[in-house]
C-alpha cells in the first residue's frame, strides 16, 4: 500500500510541474515531446504505482497475507 502511494504521489508531482510548464510558465514550443521530464515523472508514478498493485496481489494471493481484516 505505501508503495502504491508512493506512485500516486510522483504522479501527482509530475502532473502539477506538467500544468506549471504548459499553463503559469507557459514555456512549451509548438510540439512538445513525450519524454518531456515532467513526463517521465508521471510515467515513473504510473510504474511504481502499478508494481505495488502487483506486489499487493501477489502478498493476497501466494502467501496468504491480507492486508485489511474483514473482522
Amino acid at each position: 500500500m505505501g508503495l502504491m502511494g508512493l506512485g500516486l504521489g510522483t504522479s501527482g508531482v509530475g502532473l502539477a510541474w506538467d500544468f506549471y510548464v504548459h499553463e503559469i510558465a507557459r514555456d512549451v514550443g509548438e510540439v512538445e515531446s513525450i519524454f518531456a521530464t515532467p513526463h517521465l515523472v508521471i510515467f515513473a508514478g504510473l510504474g511504481i504505482t502499478a508494481l505495488g498493485f502487483l506486489l499487493s496481489l501477489v502478498s493476497v494471493r501466494f502467501r496468504g497475507q491480507r492486508p485489511v481484516d474483514p473482522a
